[in-house]
């Protein structure tokens, strides 16, 4: 995308109608999951952050991002470490770590997805 729609972006998705009602939802179906109190979090894609906060809020998150506009948005918010990088490919994590893996708006611009989702899954803890 162009920095002008990541900005945009940014601007409306506290407030906008579409991400305060899609964070609702995502967040009713968390909170089903039962995740640890101290689970570990990813979010692939996170884009200009607008989950963050809410994903934070069932446990330790980080977040990967590969638009540098969109990584320098999300990090500023200061709700957790952003990662640069894009998806599938070289990853800062080590396999077997996350309680959970979200790529929330990520899969259909993947080409190879089903090749991503091994990789998500890899991230996965396995108990």
């Amino acid at each position: 995308m162009q920095p002008e729609v990541y900005r945009e972006m940014a601007r409306v998705q506290e407030d906008h109608w579409w991400f305060v009602g899609r964070r609702k939802i995502l967040a009713c179906v968390l909170s089903r999951l039962c995740l640890p109190t101290d689970a570990e979090i990813l979010e692939i894609g996170c884009g200009t952050g607008g989950n963050l906060a809410m994903l934070a809020g069932f446990g330790r998150l980080q977040a990967l991002e590969c638009d540098v506009t969109a990584l320098d948005i999300a990090g500023n918010l200061g709700i957790c470490q952003v990662h640069p990088g894009g998806f599938p490919g070289p990853l800062p994590f080590e396999v077997d770590r996350f309680d959970l893996v979200c790529m929330l708006d990520v899969l259909e611009h993947i080409v190879d997805d089903q090749n991503a989702l091994g990789h998500a899954a890899s991230l996965l803890k396995h108990s």
